[in-house]
């Protein structure tokens, strides 16, 4: 009978050493580990089967990704236009263009001057920029250079 208490005693060092071995790999590869160090302990001979270990439990489900808003259902428009206070850069030349804004030359300082002090917006030259070559693009504005360099807009 001590024969089999001794066996017992290694089978439980063995497994006391593979499960430490084990604890070191990916949670998901633990118990294939475990089984590998089981069989080098032993010396290539073949584990004594094991109970397989209880499944870890599931990962929480992933978000779902946000649903996106249905196209209109106007044609052309594919979301509602947003409802700003604040008209962007090329809305806010064509008004001025409508007012007779631009029937003298402007520069861009100009213009930004007086956006900022008449209309109370703040625009960056590098917002203005873009829109002013759209508008000129339309047909709507001409531009010149003045004795400076600068360009000055007025209306075509």
């Amino acid at each position: 009978m001590s024969t089999d208490n001794q066996d017992s005693d290694n089978l439980k060092k063995i497994f006391a050493e593979a499960a430490e071995i084990a604890k070191v790999v990916p949670e998901s590869m633990q118990e294939a580990a475990f089984h590998r160090a089981v069989e080098a302990l032993l010396g290539g001979k073949d584990a004594p089967p094991v109970k397989p270990a209880p499944p870890s439990p599931a990962a929480p489900p992933r978000k779902q990704a946000r649903a996106t808003k249905p196209a209109s259902k106007k044609p052309g428009l594919a979301t509602a236009p947003k409802r700003s206070g604040r008209p962007g850069p090329k809305q806010l030349l064509e008004q001025l263009h409508q007012s007779g804004f631009f029937a003298q030359a402007r520069t861009m300082g100009g213009i930004l001057k007086h956006i900022d002090t008449q209309l109370g917006y703040r625009y960056k030259a590098t917002d203005l920029s873009p829109a002013l070559v759209r508008v000129l693009r339309d047909g709507k504005l001409k531009r010149t250079k003045d004795e400076n360099g600068q360009y000055e807009y007025q209306q075509a």
